[in-house]
């Protein structure tokens, strides 16, 4: 794929979206990558039980999605609220 051809690819994805129903989710990729412990530990800070930790992130329920989504945005937060060096 030459690099003008991106922006048609794009295009075309976003079509294809439009038609199936569905919708690009930024942190499928990284769920889907994380080692189950990893996904233990995003569980564990949205108040939920180790158990959806084999799944895929397209086969969490929706509500389990958002609240790990709300964990991490809140953790981000303190972490970024931290004085350097702590």
């Amino acid at each position: 794929m030459r690099a003008n051809d991106i922006p048609a690819g794009v295009a075309a994805l976003a079509r294809c979206r439009a038609i199936l129903g569905g919708t690009h989710d930024a942190f499928r990729p990284l769920w889907d990558g994380f080692s189950d412990r990893r996904r233990c530990v995003l569980l564990g800070l949205a108040g939920r039980r180790g158990l959806y930790s084999g799944r895929r992130w397209c086969d969490l329920p929706g509500d389990v999605r958002a609240d790990v989504r709300r964990a991490v945005c809140e953790l981000r937060d303190v972490l970024n609220d931290l004085p350097a060096g702590v």
